[in-house]
């Protein structure tokens, strides 16, 4: 095909140069015509069909787990969605000042002034139910992690761990430090971790829920 498409403009490039008076258009549209090809035109219909069976599939596998699921959405709300649909920014609103304070902060307000404005907020209350507050600290993480020897190896395999300026590398190091160094009686610390582990997962979602404003 590639030999002769070279041939036809070749031919149609001799012709160019014997007859001059031959406007660029009609020059061009007839070099196209030339070299247009019927099996080309015919791949480029099945591959489009194949596309709209593929969209298709994908389509219907979403709409029946998403009606299978009750608030399941058609589009998972990752990063790449959230970046495409997100409103625009101003970014002559990007330096601030102050950041401002909000008690009591409802849905409404955050979603309306807050949520898609690129400025941080301080939303003070949400989380004054939390048992968290009076029960998370090294004691309470180490007990719950105990319990099951394959929680803590699932999570250090699968999860990350942040050292940030301590000498630990893992949570189970972080676990196992002395009494006195878990209450900042010896060298401090400051450390966190993400959990893939669904047993601790549900202890833990019994210390804290989402709050109002989300």
């Amino acid at each position: 095909l590639t030999e002769k498409r070279m041939n036809l403009e070749s031919e149609l490039g001799k012709l160019k140069a014997e007859d001059a008076s031959i406007p660029d258009e009609i020059f061009f549209k007839e070099l196209f015509r030339a070299v247009e090809n019927p099996k080309s035109r015919r791949a480029s219909k099945l591959f489009f069909v194949a596309f709209v069976i593929l969209l298709v599939s994908v389509f219907v596998y979403k709409a029946e787990t998403w009606l299978g699921k009750e608030n399941e959405c058609i589009l998972d709300n990752n990063v790449i969605v959230m970046q495409v649909f997100q409103p625009l920014l101003d970014c002559s609103r990007v330096c601030i000042d102050s950041v401002p304070k909000i008690k009591n902060l409802s849905r409404t307000e955050f979603v309306r002034k807050y949520a898609y404005s690129g400025h941080p907020v301080l939303a003070k209350g949400a989380a004054r139910d939390w048992r968290a507050i009076g029960a998370f600290g090294h004691h309470f993480f180490r007990d719950i992690y105990e319990r099951d020897p394959k929680a803590i190896a699932v999570t250090e395999d699968e999860c990350q761990f942040f050292q940030y300026n301590t000498d630990m590398e893992s949570l189970s190091e972080f676990l196992g430090i002395s009494e006195k160094r878990a209450l900042l009686k010896e060298d401090s610390w400051y450390i966190g971790w993400s959990n893939c582990d669904s047993g601790v997962d549900e202890i833990l979602q019994e210390y804290y829920k989402r709050p109002e404003f989300l």
